[in-house]
């Protein structure tokens, strides 16, 4: 259970604030919601400690997040009636990683989301934006490019997407916060 202290402390996303945006708080990691998903409850697990590299956790960082994104996928897949999960994580630019802090995709997927199935990583591959379009966009998170069906609903293309409000973000926070009472 999270001290009210705890709770007020500002967290980031690199040089993001995501505190409205975090759902979920282990000892060393959260889950926070995105600015553009590509599919409905696509959700980011984070480190606590800026990392910028896989390599550059510790094993309990290491072992606190995939615990965490374990615990996290299981629920997110029993919500939204999931058939599968895709975890993914881009480990430095060369790989997709725009925002240089670790971070674990998690995607809720439904029979015909994406045609074919691994199309996803396509989306993925344009979800990081760079940190100047962030900050010229005046948001925190991030973005997506989809391609594809969602639950049987065509996904827009990136170019017809816009960004989520803060609002928006911490509402989905918000609800998402209560399938995690004990992680808060």
């Amino acid at each position: 259970m999270a001290t009210a202290a705890a709770a007020s402390m500002t967290l980031r996303f690199s040089s993001f604030d995501v505190t409205r945006q975090a759902f979920f708080r282990s000892s060393l990691s959260m889950g926070i919601v995105n600015l553009r998903p590509i599919v409905d409850q696509h959700v980011l697990v984070i480190p606590k400690r800026l990392a910028p590299r896989l390599a550059d956790l510790t094993q309990e960082e290491i072992a606190d997040l995939f615990t965490s994104v374990q615990t996290i996928g299981k629920r997110i897949e029993q919500v939204t009636n999931a058939k599968s999960l895709t975890v993914a994580c881009q480990d430095g630019p060369f790989a997709g990683q725009s925002v240089p802090h670790v971070h674990v995709h998690i995607l809720p997927r439904h029979p015909g989301d994406f045609e074919p199935v691994d199309q996803v990583y396509d989306a993925l591959e344009k979800v990081d934006i760079s940190t100047d379009q962030h900050r010229a966009a005046g948001r925190e998170g991030t973005t997506s490019g989809p391609h594809g069906k969602q639950q049987g609903k065509a996904v827009k293309m990136d170019s017809e997407r816009s960004n989520r409000t803060h609002e928006e973000m911490e509402n989905e926070a918000k609800w998402l916060a209560t399938l995690f009472p004990e992680y808060q």
